[in-house]
């Protein structure tokens, strides 16, 4: 499925298990991806994750298309969104991050 919101760039609703760490975290989280573009994706995770933090994405096949292109040791994300979820929604909370580039002066200033 192809979804078109608010954004720039096409979705893809590819829902696949994925696993993330993050500073203040002390093992990786899993969480359930619910849909991924070019720029960025949400998942749905059981943790808080504070926006602006720099989340790191461990290399997956699924996400192997839309990922900027690392090392092999996963992509650096910011988190520019974090809700809890309600209603009929999961459990946990909904997290929204956009991909950090290799050239990506935000990227350079924490490496």
């Amino acid at each position: 499925m192809v979804t078109y919101n608010r954004r720039s760039f096409l979705r893809r609703y590819l829902k696949t298990p994925i696993a993330f760490s993050a500073l203040g975290f002390d093992r990786e989280q899993r969480a359930m991806m619910f849909d991924c573009c070019r720029d960025g994706m949400h998942f749905i995770t059981d943790h808080f994750v504070e926006p602006g933090a720099t989340i790191i994405l461990s290399p997956c096949e699924a996400l192997r298309n839309y990922l900027p292109a690392t090392d092999g040791c996963g992509c650096r994300a910011t988190v520019i969104w974090c809700h809890r979820c309600t209603g009929n929604e999961s459990q946990g909370f909904k997290i929204g991050v956009q991909f950090l580039r290799q050239d990506d002066p935000l990227d350079q200033r924490d490496a």
